[in-house]
């Protein structure tokens, strides 16, 4: 059990993770049984089933104080430096002769 912020924060991003098909490995606050707050890894992806449900118990600003949202990593990749050769530019709609564009 987490946070209902908490919880609300994963929904949303599991959202982002499952467009940008990949998984991600997130730490989130849970409360253990014996009734402490701990940080679990948990795997998103695609394939990951989540349940919301409401819970009575720690509400208001102690769940704030007990559950703080994580910062969760960008998602989507990041972009490198290609080492091909740009294409050459040619004026307005006017397309390059035939042939021209792979003499380089």
């Amino acid at each position: 059990m987490t946070g209902s912020a908490v919880a609300e924060a994963l929904l949303n991003y599991a959202q982002y993770v499952i467009r940008a098909e990949t998984s991600v490995s997130l730490e989130i606050p849970v409360l253990e049984e014996n009734g402490v707050v701990a940080q679990r890894t948990i795997l998103l992806g695609p394939a990951t089933q989540l349940d919301s449900r409401l819970a009575d118990g720690i509400v208001g600003d102690e769940e704030a104080e007990r559950f703080p949202v994580p910062s969760f990593p960008p998602v989507g990749g990041k972009g490198m430096p290609s080492d091909i050769e740009p294409i050459p530019e040619y004026p307005g709609d006017v397309l390059p002769p035939r042939g021209e564009a792979d003499r380089g």
